[in-house]
């Protein structure tokens, strides 16, 4: 009979209630029901009664109450070997947070999400004096040691089951408990490179691995089979070699003949791989780092020793190669030796192959050096004078120090730890002050009193001195744990309390019945956030085309709504994978600081795997308890359904049943008017895919649809189409947003180009997002023919697209022609992209797929060869903006790439994208080459370099004209074409039904801060004048300011010299006006001349000065456009002082009416607030009225950005806790500032303390007498003196990383702005935006000083 176990949910105060339950529990069922008691009560329970009732204490159960899937899952790891079995039993935790990206690397290891339960070992299994050890960590360790018979792996592993199921000893009462078994495989060959699910194809590849370790997978194959009887959940292999995998070919080639390696698998491929996996985890989480960032040396120094080098968390060698024999010395291993030695032992003294391979692997390292084979036992002979002994012990360590310098210079110096792990590595100092020693020129320093206390330490520890570049650390091994973790990662595990059906079921129905039970709203506080609570809408697609990229619809939609909410959020309920990319894009674009791990509910893998078992119900389950704890934290959550390439065959139905589930409109997206049905007018098409998807039906009656997203519509259909469908879609009030074609999304970015080709970059890091990828040029002609094609080419060309001639008509009808089989003067559109090629036209699939929606009128798919002369011309007329060639050449054709480096710096060649090297890396390229790249980084041409053959690299890139261009966080251009995109297209009113009663916004938050200024200055585009043309980062950011159409701007410079300058560093300055001011006609110089006098005429100007001034200073001379409105603002300083920026402004624009003086702020830009510091740069000791002229000038500057001014006046005191000359100071300025303010939205207090002001905490103790408008909330900060305010906004800059945007001019007519001569483009870009919102607030108020 099944025993079931009762559970006493104890607390210490109900102990003597549980001893009464306990006693009547054993005197009536103490036979069927042994007693297991959860929580901290145990150990209140006097030893007598719990070894009288039985009592334990299985795990820490947590003091929440579980709700939803079962948060642990117990793992049984095995070893098997020939004549032994190890195994362990771990309870590991679910419920914490872990980065399964990182998991599921071959590194990725998560190290404190597990208990060991029970650990043990079955020696000389087969034999007589068969044992078995055992220690369970129940309450206290139990130790358990016997002699057994066993006679083979079965009868081990049932022994191993009694002991587990022990009522004393056990940790499991079932077998079934146990939820997935990880098995230890040393040998995986080339063929597996993470854990893997053991099925029966598996199981043969590592039967034919045997052979490469023939001492070790046989027995572990026996292991996996005697386990898979038994056990009937999950067996996965965890292989020694799969950590390995990522070395690359370089590393792992022995140079050997090819054909026999490649024959036979001869190659390295490293072991220790799950201690290495194991302490790489460790590590990064030792050091707050992500593993995926981490550089490191990891000595495993045991009896078997080897070393990994670790970059960015993969590993990129090892020193054990084919077999464990290669690399360090080890106890009875000699580690590397000449190869020649082994010829030398079977012909020079008649040794045998096996004797040698014996001698090498089981008579030599330190037992051939000493005689003994533990350290300790060599530390010891040395201390006793053995001098070889001592001579072992330098051997092994010059080996150690050997490959670390090698190591070293893999990582290119970059090292973030020294570790040492395993039985030496952890336990022997000595071995690790030696390694460490002389090692601090390569900034690893040994801190000798840590290093003395870390031997035996059970957690990581770092050893290395305060002065150490390179942390130094010790770290214990757990391979066990390893593979545990592993092996629960590679099931996807989550354990059910209940059964999927009736976990789901119940989850499900009671949310609904929470629902619908409600009375007057008045909703369990809990069950409101699960059924109603925060709004969100979910958003899916159901695009026919691989080249709709839905993540532009999602952009838009995103913000859209972010203006509209305090706290937006983004959850995926079917993830591509744990570290998906449409997340990732999100939290970077929209600066979403959520966990990523808790933005998605599963993975596809781990859906499909759950559909296919028939437990949907367990799905959606898990899908809404992930979304309902993540929208308890957001106002409003976007959440992104299935796309075309994930699940494809299911998506649309699961994407209606997840809406369902959780309770939200949706959003639905579709490209059917860019790929019509054929026979179908685009209309039809895409009214034929509503009627399939989303009206309501059977599939929807549930699920309301908010609105309908028809994109990539060509521009003369929006309106038409948009109209058609909406009024068809009228009586079901589901709004239609037409969008069309915006060519900057069709572009496809160098950075796209890279990431696919997995590239290093080796110069031009910058320009990534603003090369655009066009045609390709494989470079395999001489030089001076190579420059000739790319000219001619970009003759013939016109912004990318070639042009067809009068004289090419006739032969382009003869071609069409021959694709007209039905000789009635049309070709079917199917075959346009064909007849393209054909004569030599590039076309990619995205612009073959255009066609039948942009030239399809009638519905049947056939184009004239009049409308195909209309789709060339318009071909010409509708460029892809500043795509250029991407050449192509092998990494020995240096000649050419320094060649193009060079000609790109003429103005008389065209820009290319890039060069792409291939057939090498970053290591293979000559030094010389480095250097020279080095010093023309300048240049801002990008160069890649690949492994691949120059045909696979090309092949892989044409690949990519079937695929839509990526969307990444980086393309400025491209996000903003997706705004845009959305925000011309969906109405306001669309916008406020969709976001409802959501919690409106009251803060300006930083994203949200640049979101409304970049919004701001597109729709009122101003003029803006740059005086310094001869700076690069001026023109950079110049080009990216036109290229996202953000203002008009005029340059001031040599024009050619600002031209060559543009092109040095790959900027588009076609839009701009560039004067040369040494260049204009006297004329123009006269009005400028003559204003100037008439403007200073009272101090001294003269005409000869006038004219100097005029010609020598652009910061005069922007400001004169400025007063004579040829332009609306000026920012400068990236190469002049403060003074010279500003001194032309007062002496000719001058204070605006009401202002006494001009002073600055700086918006420093927070997560969550956006605060505005006055003044930080200008005022170095105001007075009392000069604070208030401050703060009236800087709460108007707040408001005119958006920004609710709630303005504190600072000092050492709050309120009238404290006298003295600055308290005394602000305290007056607060007075005079009530009379210089009308708005009755400005609240201004004072004197008050920063924390007061923005803390509400400290602001609640401090600040007396009722209720303030300021303290704990202040928006405006006013500081007493220039002194604080600058070192303040300088603390808050460094010690938060926030941007900084100032200083911010305020107080003149027109707006003149300063920079810092440390500025980067990022500072000037956002300084002139902010100029020009100013400009076009002093225009509103009618301030700008008259012509």
């Amino acid at each position: 009979m099944h025993r079931r176990p009762v559970l006493l949910a104890i607390s210490p105060r109900g102990v003597g209630f549980a001893v009464g339950v306990a006693f009547r529990c054993f005197t009536s069922t103490h036979a069927a029901h042994p007693l297991i008691c959860s929580g901290s009560a145990v150990r209140y329970f006097p030893r007598n009664i719990v070894r009288v009732f039985g009592l334990r204490r299985v795990h820490q159960v947590p003091a929440e109450k579980p709700q939803g899937p079962v948060k642990s899952a117990k793992a049984l790891v095995l070893n098997a070997g020939s004549s032994s079995l190890k195994f362990s039993v771990f309870n590991v935790d679910l419920r914490r947070k872990q980065d399964m990206a990182e998991l599921n690397q071959p590194c990725g290891i998560q190290t404190a999400n597990a208990m060991l339960l029970a650990t043990g070992q079955v020696s000389d299994i087969g034999l007589e004096s068969s044992t078995i050890s055992y220690k369970a960590f129940i309450d206290d360790e139990q130790k358990f040691s016997t002699h057994i018979h066993v006679d083979d792996h079965k009868g081990a592993i049932s022994e191993v089951l009694k002991l587990l199921r022990d009522p004393k000893l056990g940790v499991i009462l079932d077998p079934a408990e146990i939820a997935v078994v990880g098995h230890r495989i040393v040998h995986g060959a080339d063929k597996f490179n993470t854990a893997t699910i053991l099925t029966d194809d598996v199981i043969k590849a590592v039967e034919d691995a045997s052979a490469l370790a023939p001492l070790h997978n046989p027995p572990n194959l026996l292991g996996i089979r005697v386990a898979r009887e038994i056990f009937k959940c999950p067996q996965v292999g965890v292989f020694d070699t799969a950590f390995h995998a990522t070395i690359p070919p370089e590393n792992y080639t022995y140079a050997i003949p090819l054909q026999l390696q490649r024959e036979h698998h001869i190659r390295k491929y490293g072991f220790h791989g799950s201690s290495f996996c194991f302490v790489t985890g460790a590590t990064a989480e030792r050091l707050s780092m992500k593993r995926t960032e981490m550089n490191a040396i990891i000595c495993h120094l045991g009896n078997g020793a080897s070393m990994a080098c670790i970059k960015q968390g993969r590993c990129i060698d090892t020193t054990m190669g084919l077999t464990p024999l290669e690399g360090l010395v080890m106890g009875t291993r000699s580690g590397d030796i000449d190869a020649g030695v082994v010829t030398h032992l079977i012909n020079a003294l008649g040794m045998s192959p096996k004797e040698v391979d014996t001698l090498l692997n089981k008579r030599s390292g330190l037992l051939g050096l000493t005689g003994h084979s533990n350290m300790q036992a060599v530390h010891a002979a040395a201390d006793n004078g053995d001098a070889d002994a001592a001579l072992a012990e330098k051997i092994f360590v010059e080996r150690i120090r050997k490959y670390i310098g090698s190591f070293l210079v893999k990582l290119e110096g970059e090292l973030d730890a020294l570790v040492f792990t395993a039985g030496v590595g952890e336990n022997s100092e000595r071995i690790r002050a030696m390694v460490c020693q002389g090692l601090g020129r390569l900034g690893m320093v040994l801190d000798t009193t840590k290093n003395t206390g870390a031997s035996g330490v059970k957690e990581p520890a770092i050893i290395s001195g305060v002065h150490s570049r390179t942390k130094i650390l010790v770290v214990p091994t757990n391979e066990e744990l390893g593979i545990a973790m592993q092996s629960v990662a590679a099931v996807g595990l989550i354990e059910p309390m209940l059964s999927p059906k009736e976990e789901a079921k119940l989850l499900m129905e009671a949310a609904k019945r929470r629902a619908e039970e409600s009375v007057n709203g008045e909703e369990d506080e809990h069950m409101a956030m699960a059924v109603g609570g925060p709004k969100g809408v979910m958003i899916a697609a159901s695009n026919r085309s691989e080249m709709t990229d839905s993540s532009i619809v999602e952009v838009g939609l995103m913000y859209g709504i972010l203006p509209r909410v305090s706290k937006l959020g983004y959850f995926r309920p079917v993830a591509y994978h744990h570290a998906d990319k449409r997340v990732n894009l999100m939290r970077e674009v929209f600066g979403i600081g959520d966990d990523p791990e808790t933005m998605y509910g599963v993975t596809v893998a781990q859906c499909s795997a759950m559909l296919a078992k028939k437990e949907d119900d367990k799905l959606m389950a898990l899908i809404l308890e992930k979304y309902q704890e993540y929208r308890q934290r957001h106002d409003f959550v976007v959440v992104s359904g299935l796309n075309q390439k994930e699940l494809p065959q299911l998506g649309q139905d699961l994407n209606i049943r997840i809406a369902d589930a959780l309770n939200l409109p949706m959003v639905w997206s579709t490209d059917a008017g860019a790929f019509p049905s054929a026979g179908m007018t685009v209309s039809q098409s895409i009214l034929s895919e509503i009627s399939m998807s989303m009206l309501p039906g059977k599939q929807l009656k549930h699920v309301e649809v908010a609105g309908v997203v028809v994109s990539d519509l060509h521009r003369s259909h929006v309106d038409v189409i948009g109209d058609e469908v909406q009024a068809q879609l009228k009586e079901s009030k589901i709004d239609v947003i037409a969008t069309q074609i915006d060519n900057r999304l069709r572009v496809r970015t160098l950075r796209e180009v890279a990431n696919v080709l997995g590239a290093d970059v080796l110069t031009g890091h910058d320009a990534l997002d603003t090369h655009h990828v066009g045609r390709l040029v494989v470079a395999t002609m001489q030089v001076p023919d190579l420059l000739k094609y790319i000219l001619a080419k970009s003759v013939e060309e016109d912004g990318g697209h070639q042009k067809v001639t009068r004289n090419q008509i006739q032969e382009l009808k003869a071609e069409f022609k021959k694709f007209d089989k039905e000789h009635n003067g049309k070709i079917l559109l199917e075959e346009v992209g064909t007849l393209m090629r054909v004569i030599g036209r590039e076309m990619t699939d995205f612009e073959e797929q255009s066609v039948m929606a942009e030239l399809d009128k009638d519905g049947t798919g056939k184009i004239t060869f009049q409308e195909f002369l209309l789709l060339l011309s318009r071909r010409q007329e509708e460029p892809i903006p500043g795509s250029a060639p991407l050449v192509v050449t092998h990494i020995s054709r240096i000649d050419v790439l320094l060649s193009l480096l060079m000609a790109s710096r003429s103005q008389a060649f065209p820009k290319i994208a890039g060069v792409l090297l291939t057939g090498g890396s970053k290591e293979t390229l000559p030094e010389s080459v480095h250097a020279i790249l080095a010093g023309l980084d300048v240049v801002g041409t990008p160069v890649l370099i690949i492994p691949l053959d120059t045909f696979a690299a090309t092949q892989r890139i044409h690949g990519l004209h079937g695929l839509a261009p990526r969307l990444l966080p980086t393309a400025k251009v491209k996000l903003q074409a997706a705004q845009e995109l959305f925000s011309m297209f969906s109405s306001s009113d669309f916008m406020e039904r969709l976001v409802g009663g959501s919690s409106r916004r009251r803060d300006m938050t930083s994203h949200l801060f640049q979101h409304h200024i970049f919004l701001a200055a597109r729709r009122q585009k101003q003029r803006i004048v740059l005086p310094e043309g001869d700076d690069w980062r001026v023109l950079v950011a110049a080009g990216e300011l036109l290229a996202r159409d953000l203002c008009d701007l005029i340059i001031l410079g040599d024009r050619q010299r600002v031209l060559s300058l543009a092109k040095k560093y790959h900027a588009d300055l076609s839009k701009a006006t560039i004067l040369d001011v040494k260049g204009m006609s006297w004329v123009e110089k006269d009005v400028m001349v003559e204003t100037l006098l008439k403007l200073r005429g009272t101090k001294g100007m003269t005409r000869e000065k006038a004219l100097d001034i005029i010609d020598q200073d652009a910061n005069y001379f922007g400001t004169l456009m400025m007063y004579l409105h040829r332009a609306d603002g000026m920012v400068s300083g990236a190469c002049h002082t403060t003074a010279d920026t500003m001194r032309p402004a007062m002496q000719i624009i001058k204070t605006e009416p009401g202002a006494s003086l001009v002073s600055s702020v700086f918006f420093m830009l927070l997560p969550e607030r956006v605060y505005v510091f006055g003044d930080c740069a200008i005022n170095v000791d105001p007075s009392a009225e000069d604070l208030a002229q401050i703060a009236a000038s800087s709460a108007a500057t707040a408001k005119a950005f958006g920004i609710s001014p709630r303005v504190a006046m600072l000092s050492y005191a709050t309120g009238q806790s404290n006298t003295g000359p600055i308290v005394d100071k602000v305290r007056k300025a607060t007075e005079l500032v009530q009379d210089l303010i009308t708005d009755p939205e400005i609240a201004i207090e004072g004197p008050m303390q920063f924390d007061a002001a923005v803390d509400p905490e400290v602001a609640a103790v401090k600040v007396k007498g009722g209720a303030s408008k300021v303290a704990g909330q202040a928006t405006v900060v006013i500081f007493p003196d220039l002194n604080t305010g600058n070192n303040t906004y300088k603390a808050v800059q460094q010690s938060t990383r926030c941007v900084a945007i100032g200083p911010i001019m305020q107080g003149l007519r027109m707006p003149v702005n300063d920079l810092s001569r440390g500025c980067t483009v990022d500072d000037i870009v956002n300084t002139v935006v902010i100029t020009c919102i100013q400009a076009s607030t002093a225009k509103a108020r009618d301030v700008t000083p008259p012509q």
